[in-house]
């Protein structure tokens, strides 16, 4: 298992309450966990609050991140039919993605090869946040 909470370089404040469990999960910058929350393979948007005791779980999603160390960061959600990936730049210049050179972690070979088929040499806006208008989501049939 792995926990991942994903940090701009600008601010970071995630606030987490004694006994939250964070698994398999991508948390973003300004998040609420509340006491005793759970939060397993599921992406958590920027500034949401997340109650004493709940629960948000993708039963069957996971959670997989790309990194092409040119300051992008793909935050990838698959299941056993689809692909959904977000692209972040906290750059002031567009970036064409490089997956060639990329690091993949907790992402299948599959997932990995489909990706680097059809995410190939594309750009990314300058300033492109995970869930702003100008982000790209692909969405792709497994079978």
């Amino acid at each position: 298992m792995f926990d991942i909470i994903l940090k701009r370089k600008e601010r970071t404040n995630v606030d987490v309450q004694k006994g939250a469990q964070i698994i398999d999960s991508v948390i973003m910058p300004g998040v609420k966990i509340g006491k005793n929350a759970g939060i397993k393979h599921a992406i958590v948007g920027e500034n949401a609050e997340i109650g004493n005791g709940a629960v948000v779980e993708d039963k069957d999603g996971r959670i997989g991140i790309i990194n092409d160390f040119q300051n992008l960061t793909g935050i990838v959600r698959y299941d056993e039919n689809t692909i959904a990936l977000f692209w972040f730049n906290s750059t002031d210049q567009d970036l064409i993605l490089n997956l060639q050179q990329a690091a993949f972690y907790a992402i299948p070979d599959l997932v990995k090869q489909l990706i680097m088929r059809t995410e190939k040499n594309r750009v990314i806006p300058a300033k492109n946040g995970i869930f702003e208008k100008n982000n790209f989501l692909i969405s792709k049939t497994l079978n």
